[in-house]
């Protein structure tokens, strides 16, 4: 059922599956997440290399163009104007060429040429004011070092604008070698830093442009262009490139701002730089997470769907189980009701053959199930006949209706005349039941209860209607009190002819016996309850006093207004007489009932033994029976179960049914006597507390003092019975969460109380109720000379006090 938990078997059973599908499950997800965060790295390795191959090539080609700028400006230039402070050059021409050469290299923002002493010469920058450079140290390089043909500066901010850039210097040399100037060209790292920022590079990307000799930067993206030159020979790429070659990719976290990124990095063509770009961790993973979020999200509602799948599986098989169960249990409990209702039951087949009777209606009939079955209603050996006392046709009889209009025949009363039984009337109902085919019954259920009695009833009531207007005085007045009819009983008891009532009140009766606040009462009575009765004095007409027992009815209309009044009239002279002899019978009642009650109680004691005794019959004789059985059963399992696997279901299935019924036979010697009554009274009722509390949930503790109290059988059998009626009644009607039991020993009495915290009763009402159940702990009590004091009321819970004489010699009852 929905809300109601499973149990371990199907938790086992459909749980280690889900365990293990899940297991796969995650196992196959993480693989994939692994796969695919090697596939994200890959991509951005194979990204990193491509960008620092292009971003390579174009700074080669930038520095190359600046190179071959400078060289073949040095080839234009003759050595002796130079050497003349060119009084023979044409510094136009040479102008002109210098910007000419500017024009095609964008990253170049100026060439010069400079003399010997380090002076400028030449500039292809117009108005560019004198300046030397003969303290620069790339200067200095080109002049004394000729292994160098290029030399490059350090980071330098233009005086005016503060524009970084690096210059590459070439010394011009005629052909003795002799140093005659320098050939510069200044390379703006601003525009760089404009190309490296058009890469698309992601979140927390970089590009850089280091000296391969130091480690100094020369442009870093993001970030600012300034002429810082410190060195960094340790960072992780200038030792890459001196250990792993030219080229690579390499992942490592930047110790200048701790972000991991791959870095794709590349010498720059001859030149003594190298440049790198980082593609960061968190950038190239970022699909990465987005796809492996969704794909955890879906996993978990994949697992979540699975388990409400299994979840519903197992729900599944075990309410096929339960229903299984519940089907043979419904087949078992059926088959118990239909052979134990009261009422008659017959089934019959479309063409009116019983098929089924139960034992009700063998008795009622008079015939065995075995004489029922196959015949019909009309081939057995009874007569049926109709109210009117005429025999009934076959096809009048009401399961036949039935089954030939399809419509239910209810309370139908026949008469059946069986051999041997006489006259039985029945009330009838036949019921059509119909299969596939809603329009034809395809069988017809019959019951059917013997109401002999009832006609005999009514038969009575005609007849004491009759009779009762001939041996009780009646009266009957209006709203008013006018009196409208009697009958001869009244006039024969008061004396006055019905000519001589009517239209008189029935103050014409009174003795002047009763006073005013009686006939207050006795009216009052009427108005609240509708009716009075009681014993009066009337007078009758001729003077003389005559006890009456008087009873007044209100007749009262549809509206619920009182109409007439109805008054009987029964002469008590003659019980009056009587009462003083009822006195006299009285005691002799008296010893009656304690010879009743000492029967009673040895009736008990003996039903007591016989439950003892048929007890331990059906658990040694039928018990062991059973044992064995069971034994034979698995020996029949294991000769021939390999041969026939039907074999080993079948044997399960007996074994099954055989500990059922080992279990029956074990309640039912339970039922009849406890073992735990041969242990003692103290025993026995702990014993009784914690059944109690485990069928119940209830909390029952026992408080018995000493541990043994020596009683002889028959009290504490006693005892113990009363106390098992108490927990009956506790858990039938008292709705109690917990109960108390004190037994306790005082001198020659032996007390028990049992307590509960239920609802209680009211005593009045179960006065009138009549229920066996607390009037048979009084007798049980009353026969050992004790007694029993119950205490309740609604909503404070009931105590049951009990007190019994230990002695042999019993108190005699009270009267």
């Amino acid at each position: 059922m929905p809300g109601q938990p499973l149990s371990s078997q199907y938790v086992n059973k459909f749980g280690f599956a889900f365990a293990a599908l899940s297991v796969l499950f995650l196992a196959l997800i993480t693989w994939q997440l692994y796969g695919s965060y090697l596939d994200a790295r890959n991509r951005a390795t194979t990204s990193a290399g491509n960008l620092v191959r292009i971003l390579e090539s174009k700074l080669a080609g930038d520095f190359a163009a600046a190179h071959h700028a400078i060289s073949a400006m040095v080839a234009e230039i003759d050595g002796d104007p130079m050497r003349q402070a060119m009084a023979s050059a044409d510094p136009g021409r040479i102008t002109r060429a210098l910007k000419s050469q500017l024009r095609s290299i964008r990253s170049v923002s100026a060439l010069r040429f400079f003399d010997a002493e380090g002076d400028l010469l030449y500039s292809s920058v117009d108005n560019d004011p004198f300046f030397s450079i003969a303290d620069r140290s790339y200067f200095r390089q080109s002049r004394d070092i000729p292994a160098h043909p290029v030399i490059f500066s350090d980071v330098i901010a233009g005086p005016d604008d503060n524009r970084a850039s690096i210059v590459m210097a070439e010394a011009i040399r005629d052909k003795d070698g002799t140093f005659l100037g320098t050939a510069t060209t200044a390379i703006d790292l601003h525009a760089l830093h404009d190309d490296f920022s058009h890469i698309e590079l992601g979140a927390e990307g970089t590009v850089v442009l280091r000296r391969i000799e130091n480690g100094a930067l020369v442009v870093n993206f993001p970030g600012p262009v300034r002429a810082d030159n410190a060195p960094y020979p340790d960072i992780p790429l200038r030792h890459a490139i001196l250990k792993d070659g030219t080229q690579g990719v390499i992942e490592f976290a930047s110790p200048i701002d701790g972000v991991r990124r791959v870095y794709g990095y590349r010498t720059v063509g001859s030149f003594p730089f190298f440049v790198a770009v980082g593609i960061s961790k968190r950038a190239y993973l970022a699909e990465w997470r987005r796809n492996a979020g969704t794909t955890l999200l879906a996993a978990t509602l994949f697992l979540a769907v699975l388990a409400a799948m299994f979840t519903r599986l197992a729900r599944a098989e075990s309410q096929r189980d339960r229903s299984a169960l519940a089907h043979r249990s419904n087949e078992a409990r059926l088959a118990n009701i239909f052979r134990a209702i009261s009422k008659g039951l017959i089934f019959q087949d479309k063409d009116g053959v019983i098929v089924e009777a139960n034992p009700a209606a063998e008795q009622l009939l008079g015939l065995s199930r075995e004489q029922l079955l196959g015949g019909t209603c009309t081939q057995q050996g009874w007569q049926t006949i109709g109210e009117d006392h005429t025999a009934l046709g076959d096809d009048q009889h009401p399961a036949m209706v039935a089954l030939r209009t399809g419509q239910s025949v209810r309370n139908q009363v026949l008469g059946i005349v069986a051999p041997g039984r006489g006259l039985r009337w029945m009330s009838i109902n036949s019921n059509p039941i119909f299969g596939q085919d809603k329009t034809v019954a395809d069988s017809v259920v019959t019951t059917m209860f013997d109401v002999t009695e009832r006609k005999h009833a009514e038969t009575e009531l005609r007849i004491a209607a009759t009779a009762f207007q001939s041996r009780e005085g009646m009266m009957v007045t209006d709203r008013n009190g006018v009196i409208l009819r009697v009958n001869r009983v009244f006039t024969d008891i008061t004396g006055y002819s019905a000519e001589e009532v009517v239209g008189q009140t029935p103050r014409l009766l009174q003795s002047g016996l009763h006073d005013t606040l009686f006939y207050q009462r006795m009216w009052q009575s009427i108005l609240d309850t509708g009716g009075w009765q009681g014993e009066i004095w009337d007078r009758h007409k001729n003077g003389e006093l005559c006890p009456v027992w008087l009873t007044i009815s209100a007749v009262k209309d549809d509206t619920g207004a009182v109409s007439h009044y109805v008054g009987t009239h029964a002469d008590i002279t003659e019980r009056k007489n009587a009462e003083t002899a009822m006195l006299e019978l009285n005691r002799d009642l008296s010893e009656s009932r304690q010879r009743v009650r000492a029967l009673a109680a040895q009736n008990e004691t003996r039903l007591e033994g016989e439950r003892k005794h048929i007890a331990r019959e059906v658990h040694d004789e039928l018990g062991q029976v059973l044992t064995a059985l069971r034994m034979d059963l698995s020996v029949l399992a294991m000769r021939f179960g390999a041969l026939d696997p039907a074999v080993n279901d079948k044997v399960l299935e007996m074994k099954g049914l055989v500990d059922r019924a080992i279990l029956g036979v074990r309640n039912v010697a339970v039922n009849l006597r406890p073992p735990a009554l041969d242990m003692g009274l103290v025993p026995a009722i702990e014993w009784l507390c914690a059944d109690f509390t485990r069928q119940t949930r209830i909390a029952c503790v026992l408080d018995a003092g000493a541990e043994h109290i020596d009683l002889d059988e028959k009290r504490a059998v006693v005892i113990f019975r009363i106390v098992q009626e108490s927990l009956t009644n506790v858990m039938r009607y008292a709705r109690a969460s917990k109960v108390g039991i004190i037994l306790a020993q005082e001198a020659s009495l032996l007390r028990l109380e049992v307590r509960d915290n239920g609802c209680g009763f009211d005593q009045a009402v179960a006065a009138r109720r009549k229920t066996f159940g607390l009037l048979g702990m009084r007798e049980r009590a009353l026969a050992l000379g004790g007694q029993v004091d119950i205490a309740s009321a609604p909503g404070i819970g009931t105590v049951i006090g009990v007190a019994i004489p230990i002695d042999c010699e019993t108190r005699k009852e009270r009267l």
